[in-house]
């Protein structure tokens, strides 16, 4: 039985901006986040010089497979059509995320502070509270020998039944998603040496903590 990591690797490389002219952080946060949620890249394309919409359609898709790879089918038996379904699962998870960008504010030539509302969902608290019943269930019914065979043949069932509960558990969550109250975050966006304005990573990270509760889940 897996558990649930809770480290978040960010669902996409962030891409900069380069150069103070014209910049507006609010622009670009908002671009960031529809690429990182949504999948929708228009924005990005605008304020990102140089991006190509190939480029950043692979980012959100090699983003949205690290996030199913390390957070969902880790430790877990699966295939690759198996692996396919969480991906799309979880694009669909993603897409229904809300959140509203607020009007920046310039702390310095080279730093801006943007809040972005958020409303969280129990998708993934719900999950894997649901998780935990079915391990018990099979626990149970384990002990009380309704599994036949070798060990390595009841463990092979275990499996194959976790696996494929797990993701019928993960689409009832997902249809069941409920939406909390309004909790403002800040996202800082930074330039470095070069002049390249990126959204920073630690408030990335969070804000996909905190959306998806990841934070709550235990274990």
């Amino acid at each position: 039985m897996k558990k649930i990591i809770l480290s978040v690797i960010l669902i996409l490389s962030l891409t900069g901006c380069s150069g103070f002219q014209r910049f507006d952080a609010q622009e670009y946060v908002q671009a960031i986040l529809d690429q990182t949620f949504q999948g929708d890249v228009t924005g990005a394309l605008r304020v990102i010089p140089g991006a190509t919409r190939e480029e950043l359609v692979q980012q959100y898709e090699q983003g949205i497979a690290m996030f199913v790879l390390n957070n969902i089918v880790s430790g877990m038996p699966v295939n690759e059509e198996e692996i396919t379904d969480y991906i799309a699962l979880c694009k669909a998870i993603f897409s229904a995320m809300r959140y509203q960008v607020k009007e920046a504010e310039r702390i310095s030539r080279t730093e801006y502070q943007v809040e972005v509302v958020i409303h969280p969902v129990d998708v993934f608290v719900n999950f894997v509270a649901e998780l935990v019943k079915v391990s018990e269930e099979i626990r149970e019914r384990v002990e009380d020998g309704e599994y036949a065979g070798s060990d390595e043949e009841i463990n092979l069932q275990m499996q194959e039944e976790f696996v494929e509960r797990s993701y019928e558990l993960l689409v009832q969550a997902a249809i069941d998603i409920t939406y909390g109250e309004a909790v403002t975050l800040t996202l800082g966006v930074r330039a470095d040496e070069d002049n390249v304005f990126t959204v920073v990573t630690e408030d990335l990270s969070n804000m996909i903590i905190k959306i998806l509760r990841l934070d709550e889940i235990q274990g």
